[in-house]
């Protein structure tokens, strides 16, 4: 798969669960890791949680998932079980009109406002340039039929993310929440994938684990620029420090139908190495990164932490 411009939140290519004889599931990740802090509040420097502000109809649930442990081979660290207790969505809205099957697709539509100036946290550990080249599926689960699959399968997977987008005083890193944005990619026989990502949203960090949940549409578009199938994703996704330049990136994916019926979910893990050292990131999409970080920072009671 090409990515085009964004991380792994928007490379994931969606699976076809409404064929309820469907044994074999694909995966999904994250992509472009901008979160949106719905409550603006300071994030603590031990913890961060939210409560969901996109989902307007959904049940909330706690969930213990666990990801299978996999065997080292060659070059690769082995992996062990990883387990995390996570909010669940039983069901989302529809899908937005403009990307409902039939209707005719414009990037310029009516889907993209502008992010408020909202910042987090991340760890240390995660600040940098990172890539992955293959993904392992851990497990997938037709939640229409009940057949499911539980062998590990690796493919390949090419995905890039940036973490950190501007240091505080005391030398933490903090990244902007950059939803709701709409990205693309290329997949199999150059068909369009499009993603568009309501919500981003940290919900725990510490010095060894960050978590993330996100909430975005899915969408196949042909030639013509009309939306052939479209779908939901939720993500919870998990990551970790392996050894010094790998992060280890574990995602637990929910799929809904365009009515926002939960219709499946996978597991699947992949490692990302360093491929360059933070730096930070002063102007992006013709904002002055800094000057918002400063403005952001004084707005909520941390003007102590403004660098010079």
């Amino acid at each position: 798969m090409l990515l085009v411009g964004f991380a792994c939140l928007v490379s994931y290519v969606m699976p076809n669960y409404d064929a309820l004889s469907q044994q074999q599931l694909t995966t999904s990740d994250t992509g472009k890791n901008e979160m949106q802090d719905s409550n603006k509040s300071t994030p603590k420097n031990d913890a961060v949680s939210r409560e969901p502000h996109y989902v307007t109809g959904g049940i909330e649930q706690k969930e213990v998932v666990t990801m299978p442990g996999l065997p080292q081979s060659g070059n690769k660290p082995a992996l062990p079980k990883f387990t995390i207790e996570i909010p669940q969505l039983d069901k989302v809205p529809p899908v937005p009109k403009f990307l409902q099957a039939g209707a005719t697709f414009s990037e310029k539509a009516e889907v993209v406002s502008s992010p408020e100036n909202v910042w987090y946290r991340i760890p240390n550990f995660l600040a940098g340039h990172w890539q992955c080249t293959e993904k392992t599926v851990t497990s997938s689960l037709n939640l229409l039929t009940g057949n499911g699959n539980s062998n590990a399968r690796t493919e390949e997977f090419i995905s890039e993310m940036h973490q950190g987008s501007q240091q505080d005083n005391t030398g933490a890193y903090w990244q902007f929440a950059n939803a709701p944005f709409l990205g693309h990619s290329i997949g199999p026989n150059d068909v369009v994938h499009y993603s568009f990502v309501q919500l981003i949203e940290p919900i725990s960090c510490s010095d060894q684990r960050f978590v993330r949940r996100a909430i975005l549409t899915k969408a196949q578009v042909n030639g013509a620029q009309v939306v052939q199938t479209s779908q939901q994703v939720e993500l919870i996704q998990s990551l970790t420090p392996l050894a010094p330049g790998l992060v280890r990136e574990d995602t637990f994916g929910r799929t809904f139908d365009s009515q926002g019926r939960a219709i499946g979910q996978t597991t699947s893990t992949v490692v990302f190495s360093m491929t360059r050292p933070y730096s930070p990131v002063n102007r992006k999409d013709g904002r002055n990164m800094k000057e918002m970080f400063r403005q952001f920072l004084e707005s909520h009671g941390m003007a102590n932490l403004v660098a010079p």
